[in-house]
């Protein structure tokens, strides 16, 4: 399936949503958003960018293949809801999330006085989201060795055995 749970983490974020529009309507911590999510998105995130690479290869293989799926992305690729943009550019948005939201963060805690309750839990949550970025990256690299391993095990394994 191309798209993995790229559901999901949609949901994940609108549920994110909801709770930092509550947090701001109750003068609540920001932080303790993302805190209180961090383990979710860690455990959403990792097929996604797990199998990111293979997602946009077998994109690209349909792409080439399957006439009717490349028009369809062609027809796709002028709708402006989309911005225009081609499938792969897309589906590198999640991805590009967390590193977004660390960076928001990052500049909300700039600006949190110290004084402020919001500012030790902004602390914690950037600490934590750098964590399960962390943690996404490690696991993309070894996904990306192992698929490297397997490739490499399986030219072996289709290598014509030649007698002189």
């Amino acid at each position: 399936q191309i798209f993995g749970n790229i559901e999901e983490i949609y949901h994940l974020h609108l549920t994110i949503a909801e709770q930092l529009d509550r947090a701001l309507n109750e003068d609540a911590c920001i932080g303790s958003v993302f805190l209180a999510n961090a383990t979710e998105l860690l455990r959403v995130y990792q097929p996604y960018t797990k199998f990111y690479d293979k997602t946009i290869q077998a994109i690209h293989s349909l792409e080439k293949s399957n006439s009717r799926f490349y028009a369809y992305l062609k027809i796709c690729e002028h709708k402006s809801e989309l911005g225009k943009q081609h499938l792969a550019d897309l589906m590198i948005r999640p991805i590009q999330r967390l590193p977004s939201v660390l960076l928001l963060l990052e500049r909300l805690l700039k600006y949190t006085p110290t004084t402020y309750a919001d500012h030790q839990q902004l602390t914690n949550a950037i600490d934590k989201l750098r964590e399960v970025a962390k943690k996404l990256n490690e696991e993309r690299g070894k996904t990306e060795k192992h698929l490297s391993l397997f490739s490499i095990v399986n030219s072996i394994d289709n290598c014509p055995v030649c007698f002189h």
